[in-house]
């Protein structure tokens, strides 16, 4: 994704009960600085991969994405990630 945090969007992050820090930070993207709370899930599960205490940020996604959140290098750096372009496969170890 090119995110260093994994992000959900606000409201899933309440839904699921998650503890919101009074930790924020201004997040850099290509040509945009994004304001961002941190919240603290108990974990972060995944298909069968999961992450114990997963620090994530906080803010709201564009309305036209029609996902809820992005994982970011904080969930992939203690995984093997295998991107299969020509294929169109994304295996996760």
């Amino acid at each position: 994704t090119g995110s260093f945090y994994t992000n959900l969007k606000p409201e899933i992050l309440e839904r699921v009960g998650a503890q919101f820090t009074q930790h924020k930070a201004i997040l850099l993207g290509v040509g945009e600085k994004v304001h961002t709370t941190f919240a603290v899930l108990k974990s972060l599960n995944v298909f069968d991969l999961s992450m114990a205490e997963a620090a994530v940020t906080s803010h709201t996604l564009p309305d036209d994405y029609p996902i809820d959140g992005l994982l970011g290098n904080d969930f992939f750096k203690h995984r093997k990630l295998c991107i299969d372009y020509t294929n169109g496969i994304l295996t996760i170890q």
